[in-house]
């Protein structure tokens, strides 16, 4: 493989990447807004996605590919971690699933983008759930589900980095 052909599979691999994660979590969002559930049917075949992605890399670019495994495996600890971190304090606000789907959006988005995608996706949240209560539509202790927020938050992460 020539450098560019090389550099080529790892960028193609990285939009695919990007692809995989927005509509895995437009259809969480869509399943979390209407259900309130996370399934792992949809989680466990997206998470096995992931390394015939990064094997695929490998192949084509071995250096390129170790830095996409390790920024995607920090990414998955930074907001796996965080949102377990949130699980254990908040018992029974937020789900197992929640846990779940941060963790591979942080696999997928990596540790440069997962960041954004959080932030973003937590404001969004904090400012929908403070008009709701203004508006008498929810109260302090309602619920929301996470993924429309977090799918929100990963647009913007993906868009922010291609500005």
């Amino acid at each position: 493989m020539t450098a560019l052909s090389e550099s080529l599979t790892i960028e193609i691999i990285k939009g695919a990447m990007a692809l995989i994660i927005l509509g895995t979590m437009a259809f969480l969002a869509y399943t979390d807004g209407r259900q309130r559930r996370i399934p792992n049917k949809v989680l466990w075949p997206v998470a096995l996605i992931w390394p015939m992605l990064m094997a695929i890399a490998l192949f084509a670019d071995r250096e390129a590919a170790y830095g996409l495994i390790l920024n995607g495996i920090v990414g998955a600890l930074i907001a796996g971690g965080a949102f377990l971190l949130c699980y254990i304090i908040v018992r029974g606000k937020l789900g197992a699933g929640d846990v779940k789907m941060a963790a591979l959006m942080g696999l997928y988005l990596g540790s440069d983008k997962i960041s954004t995608a959080l932030i973003a996706g937590i404001v969004i949240s904090a400012i929908y759930s403070v008009i709701m209560i203004l508006a008498k539509k929810l109260t302090v202790k309602d619920g929301l589900p996470m993924a429309p927020f977090l799918f929100l938050g990963t647009i913007i992460a993906l868009l922010y980095t291609i500005v």
